[in-house]
Protein backbone atom coordinates (compact mmCIF):
# COMPACT_ATOMS: atom_id res chain seq x y z
CA UNK A 1 0.00 0.00 0.00
CA UNK A 2 1.77 3.21 -1.19
CA UNK A 3 -0.07 5.40 1.37
CA UNK A 4 1.46 3.40 4.27
CA UNK A 5 5.12 3.52 3.35
CA UNK A 6 7.54 5.11 5.76
CA UNK A 7 8.63 8.51 4.64
CA UNK A 8 11.76 9.84 6.22
CA UNK A 9 11.86 13.62 6.28
CA UNK A 10 14.88 15.08 4.53
CA UNK A 11 17.81 15.89 6.83
CA UNK A 12 19.00 19.46 6.82
CA UNK A 13 22.22 20.00 4.97
CA UNK A 14 25.40 20.59 6.93
CA UNK A 15 25.46 24.16 5.64
CA UNK A 16 21.94 24.77 7.00
CA UNK A 17 22.91 23.44 10.43
CA UNK A 18 25.95 25.70 10.61
CA UNK A 19 23.77 28.74 9.92
CA UNK A 20 21.47 28.09 12.87
CA UNK A 21 22.06 30.52 15.73
CA UNK A 22 23.68 29.33 18.93
CA UNK A 23 20.78 29.00 21.43
CA UNK A 24 22.95 30.32 24.27
CA UNK A 25 23.81 33.41 22.25
CA UNK A 26 20.14 34.07 21.53
CA UNK A 27 18.93 33.70 25.11
CA UNK A 28 21.83 35.30 26.99
CA UNK A 29 22.75 38.93 26.69
CA UNK A 30 26.18 40.03 27.84
CA UNK A 31 25.94 39.70 31.60
CA UNK A 32 28.06 42.21 33.51
CA UNK A 33 30.22 40.15 35.84
CA UNK A 34 32.85 41.12 38.39
CA UNK A 35 35.54 38.67 39.52
CA UNK A 36 37.35 39.65 42.73
CA UNK A 37 40.06 37.11 43.49
CA UNK A 38 43.58 37.56 44.79
CA UNK A 39 44.72 34.35 43.06
CA UNK A 40 45.85 35.24 39.52
CA UNK A 41 45.44 31.68 38.22
CA UNK A 42 41.84 31.38 39.45
CA UNK A 43 41.07 34.87 38.19
CA UNK A 44 42.38 33.98 34.71
CA UNK A 45 40.36 30.72 34.63
CA UNK A 46 37.20 32.54 35.71
CA UNK A 47 37.74 35.28 33.13
CA UNK A 48 38.24 32.68 30.37
CA UNK A 49 35.20 30.57 31.30
CA UNK A 50 32.93 33.57 31.86
CA UNK A 51 34.10 35.21 28.62
CA UNK A 52 33.37 32.02 26.68
CA UNK A 53 29.84 32.09 28.13
CA UNK A 54 29.24 35.62 26.82
CA UNK A 55 29.84 37.58 30.02
CA UNK A 56 31.25 41.10 30.06
CA UNK A 57 33.95 40.47 32.69
CA UNK A 58 35.82 42.90 34.91
CA UNK A 59 38.41 41.42 37.26
CA UNK A 60 40.30 42.73 40.26
CA UNK A 61 42.58 41.30 42.94
CA UNK A 62 41.31 43.00 46.10
CA UNK A 63 38.17 43.79 48.05
CA UNK A 64 38.66 47.57 48.04
CA UNK A 65 38.62 47.66 44.23
CA UNK A 66 35.61 45.32 44.16
CA UNK A 67 33.76 47.64 46.54
CA UNK A 68 34.62 50.71 44.44
CA UNK A 69 33.43 49.00 41.24
CA UNK A 70 30.20 47.82 42.89
CA UNK A 71 29.44 51.28 44.22
CA UNK A 72 29.80 52.78 40.75
CA UNK A 73 27.48 50.22 39.12
CA UNK A 74 26.62 46.89 40.80
CA UNK A 75 27.28 43.93 38.50
CA UNK A 76 24.64 41.32 37.73
CA UNK A 77 27.03 38.59 38.94
CA UNK A 78 29.91 38.82 41.43
CA UNK A 79 32.39 36.01 42.05
CA UNK A 80 34.46 36.92 45.09
CA UNK A 81 37.11 35.11 47.07
CA UNK A 82 35.99 34.35 50.61
CA UNK A 83 39.48 35.48 51.68
CA UNK A 84 38.67 38.96 50.41
CA UNK A 85 35.35 38.88 52.25
CA UNK A 86 37.14 37.97 55.47
CA UNK A 87 40.00 40.42 54.95
CA UNK A 88 37.57 43.28 54.56
CA UNK A 89 35.10 41.82 56.98
CA UNK A 90 31.84 40.13 56.18
CA UNK A 91 30.37 43.62 55.73
CA UNK A 92 31.66 43.69 52.10
CA UNK A 93 28.65 41.65 50.94
CA UNK A 94 26.34 43.52 53.29
CA UNK A 95 27.59 46.86 51.95
CA UNK A 96 26.98 45.63 48.40
CA UNK A 97 23.46 44.54 49.36
CA UNK A 98 22.77 47.99 50.84
CA UNK A 99 23.58 50.05 47.73
CA UNK A 100 20.93 50.75 45.07
CA UNK A 101 20.81 47.69 42.80
CA UNK A 102 23.14 45.68 45.04
CA UNK A 103 20.26 43.59 46.31
CA UNK A 104 19.87 42.18 42.77
CA UNK A 105 23.54 41.15 42.38
CA UNK A 106 24.01 37.37 42.48
CA UNK A 107 27.09 36.75 44.65
CA UNK A 108 29.12 33.54 44.50
CA UNK A 109 31.86 33.11 47.10
CA UNK A 110 35.01 31.21 46.16
CA UNK A 111 36.10 29.14 49.16
CA UNK A 112 38.41 26.29 50.14
CA UNK A 113 36.43 25.53 53.28
CA UNK A 114 33.94 22.68 53.15
CA UNK A 115 32.93 23.20 56.79
CA UNK A 116 29.16 23.64 57.00
CA UNK A 117 29.57 26.47 59.52
CA UNK A 118 31.87 28.39 57.11
CA UNK A 119 29.48 27.88 54.21
CA UNK A 120 26.53 28.96 56.34
CA UNK A 121 28.44 32.10 57.35
CA UNK A 122 28.95 32.98 53.68
CA UNK A 123 25.24 32.58 52.97
CA UNK A 124 24.31 34.61 56.06
CA UNK A 125 26.71 37.33 54.93
CA UNK A 126 24.67 37.78 51.75
CA UNK A 127 26.23 35.34 49.28
CA UNK A 128 23.77 33.44 47.10
CA UNK A 129 26.00 30.42 46.63
CA UNK A 130 29.61 29.26 46.73
CA UNK A 131 32.21 27.50 44.60
CA UNK A 132 34.75 25.16 46.15
CA UNK A 133 38.48 25.58 45.57
CA UNK A 134 40.36 24.28 43.78
CA UNK A 135 38.03 25.24 40.96
CA UNK A 136 36.86 22.35 38.81
CA UNK A 137 35.95 23.68 35.37
CA UNK A 138 33.04 21.24 34.84
CA UNK A 139 31.51 22.08 38.23
CA UNK A 140 32.20 25.77 37.62
CA UNK A 141 30.16 25.69 34.40
CA UNK A 142 27.21 24.00 36.13
CA UNK A 143 27.26 26.46 39.04
CA UNK A 144 27.51 29.38 36.61
CA UNK A 145 24.46 28.09 34.73
CA UNK A 146 22.55 28.14 38.02
CA UNK A 147 23.79 31.66 38.83
CA UNK A 148 22.90 32.88 35.32
CA UNK A 149 19.40 31.53 35.76
CA UNK A 150 19.15 33.48 39.03
CA UNK A 151 20.31 36.66 37.30
CA UNK A 152 17.80 36.20 34.47
CA UNK A 153 14.98 35.62 36.98
CA UNK A 154 16.02 38.71 38.94
CA UNK A 155 16.12 40.76 35.73
CA UNK A 156 12.65 39.56 34.71
CA UNK A 157 11.28 40.38 38.18
CA UNK A 158 12.81 43.87 38.03
CA UNK A 159 11.27 44.51 34.59
CA UNK A 160 7.88 43.24 35.78
CA UNK A 161 7.93 45.64 38.75
CA UNK A 162 9.03 48.54 36.54
CA UNK A 163 6.27 47.77 34.02
CA UNK A 164 3.68 47.62 36.79
CA UNK A 165 4.87 51.00 38.14
CA UNK A 166 4.63 52.55 34.67
CA UNK A 167 1.11 51.19 34.22
CA UNK A 168 -0.02 52.47 37.61
CA UNK A 169 1.11 56.01 36.71
CA UNK A 170 -0.42 55.95 33.23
Amino acid sequence: DPSRRNVTPPRPSTAAVRQLPNPAAVTQSRMRTLVADEDATSRALLEQVLGSRGHDVTACADGDTAWTLCQADPPALLLVSSTLLETHGVPLTRRIRAIPGGDRTVILALTASAQPSSLQALLQAGCNDYLMRPLDEAVLKVRLAIAELGVRQETRAKHTVESARRLSFA
